[in-house]
């Protein structure tokens, strides 16, 4: 049982920042709708006699200040909302460094219909009044607010209103951002006087973008206030960040008073949020304060507020909480530490050590007098091992999760409904005339039997970072339809269940095409992020294949290209022979998380000696293969390479003297950690195998080749560096479109593809074994966690039964029964040595019939006359037609900001 929860483990900690929903709107559906977590993440950036400075030092190169609000930010705030709680954070909670406030009466303010100014109320933005319109049974009246933003990216977006009792509690805001738009309903008769949050979306630059406040509302007689709406997190005081500054400056700019010192104004908004009492307190409120400790000792520790009991060490406090609450926070104290320490004993540390619970007077838990509230210490930033999983993402994410869990039981009991973990084997299919299978299969929870999804959400992109509402699937694939050719889609695919709805996978994509040229792009990218107190730029997003697929996509503009996990790849749920050329991006995987396993390696081989062309990229692919004896053999006898030394010294390459790659590629320059990820590392090549030749040189004394192309007897492009950390995209573009002329030659004839479904794979249209039967209609009854499409994206059907079903922390049987090491469904599973040539003329005969009549290929599919019609597409809804899901963010009764 250890095993399988340390197996477990490994799985959750290769993810990185996947999103929950990912607008962070709280799940109506969810276990936690209607409840409210008030988070404190330890410390920060502080103004102290006239300087800021930092509240913690650095050490192992972390800082307290950052890494528990990287935690929140990343993990935990997702968690929450996707299982429909209202999340409120003491400090800033997006990395997003751009800032645009638009006031109304300001530029890219608008009103339509009749709104009332008013000067009456202290607290509206600016100290020049706000603007009412009365409700209607319908929209009458709209205010909207256009920023011109600076750069693309993601974006919190923050409301500014005064509250009032005879408020609105359903505002009616409609988000328009680069996926479609969002619906978001607010409670303006609680939580004004200062930004309260909406959600965070994606926009593109400029103004295209826009929220828009409606006085249509179910309730009679009520008035909707508008008054400014900022975007994004911005740039502090303190020159920082702002989610690198410290609770009072944070809370001071969205409004609240600065009474208070750094440490009690955490508590005391909290309080305020919850209405202020301190003779009462509310059951439907959580306090929780994030540390990590210092010292030089190890574990985890837990604390409630002493509350004129006997403390732990150091003063009593007063006895001044309402009846009950100190019992209430014990409770909650015993349970944060329980869950988190028994999670990371499973996972991680089967000794870590429990340094107990405490009743402390500390100021972050006396001031807390209306809620349940606890402090957690999470492991020493100052001891090497702690240190070392403070570091790590996958610990993050596993942390974050259990903190969840322990909030999520303390409202509602051991027996509460936990969300799914990410979906596995994600995969994106052309299936020819427009439509795109999605597939995918649910990833179960050793630690959680209730983790379980029971349906799934699909969100859709045109662009891979502009998202849609996403819609329910019943199955374990979906059908995408009405694509032209030439289309591109980008999915990310999240579970869902009566807990609400989890994390997402990472993001996969497909360009629509019909016949022949098949490509596909495996995302083999797992490795785990290791933080440091300043690395935040460089973070894996684990949405690589989007750049993927575009540069693929601008070479080949009609060509039908697919992608994959290379679980999916590896546990027989798609064929290699089924494509005439396949994208491995494998971005900073090393020796640990492997970049080709044996498993991979076999399948890899098969292919390539059945006809396949390979284009492989990242920065440790020789490392791992050569240097740390991951597979020698593989590395010099099939992709053609050897491996030279770690470090190449340098971001810049261009072609190397003699290279196939013939076009205008000129000097490519990488990524250095301030805008895309930190290519570190970059592998130097040589050639080693007949037939291998430089492509790509390093701009560096004694470093040969970026990048060794093979020509025979097969074509592979093995490059020293990951393809998206290029840093220009026109430059990414060429050197892939440099990559395919090489890879696939004009008048290069690939072996005839045998009719009939592929196993493991499927015939093109079929549906995925397993699957039930053809794809069709889910229902459209509502569920828990379950929204409607806001976009007018082609429509997407779900297909029946539970599909694939199966374990992603290990390879799973595929659904023909071949497992890993068995040969993956369609591709050649060849035995024998792994050198240029086989052993004998047998054995190269017998190679020679395996190509022919186990492995399918397509002819080369190209643009131009040939090329089919395009496919008409669904038609936008109709103006003023619902088109957004309705997402209620009902404010329990208090003031203050949100």
């Amino acid at each position: 049982m250890r095993s399988l929860f340390l197996a477990a483990g490994l799985a959750l900690a290769s993810l990185g920042p996947a999103y929950a929903d990912l607008h962070l709107v709280p799940n109506p559906g969810g276990a936690l709708a209607g409840k409210t977590v008030v988070f404190s993440p330890g410390h920060g950036k502080m103004l102290d006699a006239g300087r800021w400075r930092y509240q913690r030092g650095v050490n192992f190169g972390l800082r307290e200040d950052i890494h528990t609000n990287e935690i929140f930010i990343l993990y935990l705030q997702r968690y929450l909302a996707g299982a429909g709680a209202r999340v409120a954070s003491c400090r800033e909670r997006s990395f997003q460094e751009h800032e645009v406030i638009v006031r109304l009466g300001g530029p890219g303010a608008s009103e339509t219909g009749v709104w009332t100014a008013s000067t009456s109320a202290p607290d509206d933005y600016g100290g020049d009044g706000y603007r009412w319109a009365a409700t209607a049974g319908s929209t009458t009246a709209t205010a909207t607010f256009r920023p011109d933003l600076p750069a693309a990216g993601r974006y919190p977006v923050y409301v500014w209103y005064t509250a009032s009792a005879n408020r609105a509690r359903d505002a009616r805001y409609v988000v328009h951002h680069a996926g479609g738009r969002t619906v978001v309903r607010i409670d303006q008769s609680a939580w004004g006087g200062g930004w309260v949050f909406l959600g965070e979306f994606f926009f593109r630059a400029g103004t295209a973008g826009k929220v828009v406040l409606e006085n249509r509302s179910t309730e009679a007689g009520k008035v909707v206030v508008a008054d400014a709406v900022r975007f994004g997190g911005g740039v502090g005081p303190s020159g920082e960040p702002r989610w690198r500054e410290g609770a009072k400056s944070f809370l001071t700019y969205k409004g609240y008073p600065a009474a208070n010192g750094e440490v009690t104004i955490r508590p005391v908004y909290g309080r305020t949020l919850a209405g202020g009492s301190t003779s009462a307190w509310r059951d439907d409120y959580r306090y929780l304060a994030l540390h990590t400790n210092g010292g030089g000792g190890t574990g985890i520790s837990g604390f409630s507020y002493s509350n004129g009991r006997t403390a732990s060490w150091g003063s009593n406090g007063p006895a001044h909480y309402p009846a009950g609450l100190a019992a209430a926070s014990d409770r909650f104290r015993d349970l944060v530490q329980a869950q988190v320490l028994a999670d990371v004993r499973a996972l991680y540390r089967p000794a870590w050590r429990d340094r107990g619970t405490h009743r402390m007077n500390f100021g972050e838990l006396r001031e807390s007098r209306n809620m349940p509230s606890t402090l957690l210490e999470l492991g020493f930033h100052d001891q090497a091992d702690d240190a070392a999983l403070l570091a790590d993402a996958g610990f993050r994410h596993d942390a974050a999760r259990a903190i969840y869990k322990a909030i999520l039981r303390s409202f509602l009991g051991a027996a509460a409904v936990v969300t799914p973990l990410p979906p596995a084997r994600l995969r994106v299919e052309n299936l020819g005339g427009g439509e795109v299978r999605v597939s995918w299969v649910p990833t179960p929870d050793p630690l959680e039997p209730s983790a379980q999804a029971t349906a799934f959400k699909v969100y859709t992109s045109r662009d891979g970072r502009g998202f849609d509402n996403g819609r329910r699937v019943n199955g374990t694939s979906t059908v995408l339809r009405g694509y032209a050719p030439g289309e591109r889609v980008f999915v990310r695919v999240a579970g869902l269940n009566a807990g609400g709805e989890g994390l997402c996978s990472r993001v996969l994509g497909a360009q629509v095409g019909d016949g022949g040229g098949k490509l596909l792009c495996v995302d083999g990218f797992d490795r785990r992020y290791r933080h440091t107190h300043d690395n935040w730029r460089g973070l894996w997003t684990h949405d690589y294949a989007v750049e993927h697929l575009l540069a693929l996509g601008a070479a080949e503009p009609q060509a039908p290209i697919d992608s994959a996990e290379n679980e999916a790849v590896a546990s027989g749920d798609l064929a290699l022979a089924d494509y005439e050329c396949v994208d491995w991006l494998l971005g900073r995987e090393s020796s640990v998380d492997r970049t080709f396993d044996p498993t991979e390696q076999r399948l890899v081989e098969a292919y390539l000696r059945g006809g396949g062309a390979l284009l492989a990229s990242g920065t440790e692919v020789a490392w791992d293969l050569e240097a740390k004896g991951g597979g020698l053999a593989f590395l010099h006898d099939v992709l053609g390479a050897a491996y030279v030394r770690d470090d190449a010294g340098t971001r810049s390459l261009r072609l190397a003297a003699g290279s196939p790659l013939r076009g205008p590629v000129g000097t490519l320059r990488l990524h250095d950690g301030t805008q895309g990820y930190d290519a570190a590392y970059p592998d130097v090549l040589r050639p080693q195998a007949r037939g291998a030749r430089a492509a790509l040189a390093w701009e560096a004394s004694g470093a040969p080749a970026a990048a060794v192309a093979r020509e025979t007897p097969y074509r592979v492009l093995l490059c020293g560096f990951p393809l998206e950390s290029v840093r220009s995209d026109a430059a990414r573009a060429e050197l892939a479109r440099e990559a395919l002329a090489f890879l696939l030659p004009a008048g290069r004839t690939p072996p005839p593809a045998p009719a009939g479904p592929v196993a493991g794979g499927g015939s093109r249209g079929s549906p995925t074994p397993g699957s039930g039967g053809p794809p069709s209609t889910p229902p459209a009854s509502a569920t828990p966690g379950a929204t409607t499409p806001t976009t007018t994206a082609p429509g997407a059907t779900a297909s029946g039964g539970s599909g694939a079903s199966g374990s992603s922390a290990g390879a799973a049987p595929s659904p023909t029964g071949l497992g890993p090491g068995g040969g993956s469904g369609g591709s050649c599973a060849l035995a024998g040595g792994a050198g240029d040539e086989p052993a004998d003329g047998g054995a190269w005969l017998l190679l020679l019939l395996l190509a022919l009549l186990g492995c399918r290929r397509h002819a080369r599919r190209r643009s131009g006359p040939g090329a089919p019609a395009p496919i008409p597409r669904p038609q936008p809804s109709k103006a003023g037609e619902e088109a957004s899901p309705q997402l209620f963010l009902s404010t329990p009764s208090g003031t203050g900001t949100g």
